[in-house]
């Protein structure tokens, strides 16, 4: 049988699979259980579930008052959710790696910055009707 030894902060357990610790002097705690049920768990996925449909699906039931509010058809209009879903599809894996060596925590606040202020300004525009 062979023995491996680990340097500080790793540790192997029961099933021979490997952890590496979290805190910043090596050690681990052992009270932490990562499999323990989360009794808010499914509330956070549902709300997280809200959140994402809200903003991606929502479109499509105001299509026909987008399509007249921009005098245009509703074919036409439904491009904006073509175009939504090709920005997502290019946008996301690019971000990606574009931060993969940023703190999340920080590409996160970066980007609810970045978003509202993208938005200000359309929010403001005045629109005139013949």
């Amino acid at each position: 049988m062979k023995v491996i030894t680990y340097p500080k902060g790793i540790k192997e357990d029961d099933a021979g699979l490997a952890f590496v610790s979290s805190l910043p002097d090596g050690r681990f705690d052992d009270d932490f259980d990562l499999f323990a049920p989360d009794p808010l768990g499914a509330l956070r996925l549902t709300i997280g579930a809200f959140g994402i449909g809200t903003t991606e699906f929502v479109i499509m039931g105001v299509l026909e008052q987008v399509a007249a509010d921009l005098d245009v058809s509703i074919r036409q209009a439904g491009l904006l959710i073509s175009g939504y879903a090709l920005g997502v599809f290019v946008g996301a894996p690019l971000l990606t790696i574009a931060s993969a060596r940023w703190p999340r925590k920080k590409v996160l606040v970066a980007l609810m910055v970045i978003l509202p202020s993208a938005i200000w300004p359309a929010r403001w525009r005045r629109t005139t009707r013949c």
